[in-house]
């Protein structure tokens, strides 16, 4: 639902198995990836982390193991151009 309501929202890498049951609730007007797990998904997430005010927000469950790909595509604190 609130997905819906987030303005400028350009695209959602979707994760997991239950990821293609959520899609179908999404406006049609947004870009979605499926990934089957973390390691897939910052492949996708490269695709898009091209610009210098990219904004990723990342909700799921432990069960998907998303700290993985937090580390992988987050910047240090205190480098140019955002903190964690």
């Amino acid at each position: 639902r609130i997905v819906g309501k987030v303005e400028d929202l350009q695209a959602l890498v979707l994760v997991g198995e239950l990821a293609k049951e959520m899609a179908r609730t999404l406006p049609r007007d947004i870009k979605v990836s499926f990934a089957a797990d973390w390691y897939e998904a910052v492949g996708k997430l490269h695709d898009y982390l091209t610009a210098d005010n990219a904004l990723v927000l990342v909700k799921a469950s432990n069960g998907v193991n998303l700290e993985n790909l937090v580390n992988d595509v987050a910047e240090p604190v205190g480098t140019v151009g955002g903190t964690i």
